[in-house]
């Protein structure tokens, strides 16, 4: 949920300050990528003024500061786009089958498609972190 907070440094500081010393924190989420600015419409965010991913290495320097200690992380995209291949399948079988489509919002399939379009372009990752309170 980090893209929808503009103010990270004092998010990242409120949890260290409730966790106990040794507690862990950890998150999933989508991040900027090395790839070109991302597309608008997102899941997220309707524009770039209301989305605030950071960067891989902005985002460690923030819980750093927060006082964090990194204790595990990966990059998920690839799970994220096998789970856009895996819906996209389903949605194939289901035709295939004869099955009528469900109703979609406009909107929300924009918004997918774009958030799909971000991952395979590099425009946005999926990272998975652990941190512990130091």
């Amino acid at each position: 949920m980090s893209m929808n907070v503009a103010d990270k440094p004092t998010m990242y500081a409120e949890i260290f300050r409730v966790l106990k010393p040794g507690g862990r924190f950890a998150f999933y989420d989508p991040i900027r990528g090395p790839g070109h600015e991302p597309l608008y419409p997102v899941p997220w965010a309707m524009t770039p003024d209301t989305s605030f991913l950071l960067r891989r290495a902005e985002m460690m320097a923030v819980l750093a500061q927060a006082g964090f200690r990194l204790v595990s992380e990966s990059d998920e995209t690839a799970i994220g786009l096998a789970w856009f291949d895996e819906i996209s399948a389903r949605r194939a079988r289901a035709a295939g089958a004869g099955k009528p489509a469900p109703p979609q919002d406009p909107r929300f399939v924009e918004m997918t498609r774009n958030h799909r379009a971000n991952l395979e372009s590099g425009a946005i990752a999926i990272h998975c972190a652990v941190f512990e309170r130091t």
